[in-house]
């Protein structure tokens, strides 16, 4: 028989509105649990859970002395050297150490359990149902599509000879000189730039200022050269559809979300094939 324990925190004291932020499930002998914030090696990313939790670093020092205890239940009591994690004196112990605002408390026991010899498996569904879903996995970043569509046009990612990421170029203008990146550069022949814009579909401003930036550096640092301007076009809303028509203007642009078609447009422009000739 499997029962738990669901770890709480109250933000507010005031209005005293607890969250579940973990559960553990023991079964007598054995005692598994899972923390919001965790990853799959148990270890703590806080920016997981700023926005929920204020008192991270005290959130951080419950998780770790909980996760102790479930491994050594004689850092309770020496008592309990010889106890197992499930045994209930550890439990009863565990659920006597109380913070103002982080505590357990029993959740309740698992009469019918599909799977009663999987205790791992209970803990994620106990969690899932009662602390915090699965997220959906991230969308794809604009670097992940451009570096994708970058190995399919030929480039070796890994040649630092004729694949290098964050370039630096200097700019002169007027007795000032400034340091600006380009996203990439490519060596056939001679370096072949390639400079990424974050476009924010939400956001036309920040839009703005990636296209101002981009163009800056077509026209200042890249204006010999050339070379290509890489976007996503799943982040391109109504509003923003000029700002890719301006930049087009100073290069030729390439949507990356298209993988097979920007290969292409690279191996067009800037000759990538013939990388694995020389």
């Amino acid at each position: 028989m499997k029962s738990y324990l669901l770890a709480k925190y109250v933000d507010d004291l005031t209005r005293n509105e607890p969250s579940n932020i973990g559960v553990i499930v023991y079964d007598g002998s054995r005692a598994l649990a899972r923390f919001d914030g965790e990853d799959d090696n148990e270890k703590i990313d806080l920016r997981r859970v700023r926005h929920r939790i204020t008192g991270s670093r005290s959130y951080r020092a419950w998780i770790e002395y909980w996760r102790r205890v479930l491994t050594e239940p004689a850092v309770l009591d020496r008592s309990l050297r010889d106890s197992a994690p499930g045994d209930a004196r550890v439990i009863d112990r565990l659920l006597g150490l109380a913070g103002r605002d982080f505590y357990l408390e029993p959740g309740g026991t698992i009469l019918f359990d599909a799977d009663a010899d999987d205790l791992q498996a209970t803990v994620d569904d106990l969690f899932k149902r009662l602390v915090k879903a699965d997220e959906p996995p991230a969308p794809r970043s604009l670097r992940e599509k451009s570096r994708d569509a970058l190995a399919a046009a030929g480039v070796e990612l890994g040649d630092q000879a004729r694949f290098k990421e964050r370039v630096p170029r200097t700019v002169e203008r007027q007795g000032v000189t400034v340091e600006e990146e380009v996203s990439y550069a490519v060596m056939n022949g001679s370096w072949h730039y390639l400079q990424e814009v974050s476009f924010d579909s939400g956001n036309p401003v920040r839009s703005r200022k990636e296209a101002s930036h981009c163009a800056f550096l077509f026209e200042h640092a890249l204006q010999e050269e050339g070379g290509l301007i890489l976007y996503d076009d799943t982040d391109v809303s109504e509003p923003i559809l000029p700002l890719v028509d301006l930049l087009s203007t100073f290069a030729p642009i390439v949507d990356v979300d298209d993988r097979d078609a920007a290969a292409g447009l690279i191996q067009d422009r800037i000759g990538v094939s013939a990388l694995h000739a020389s």
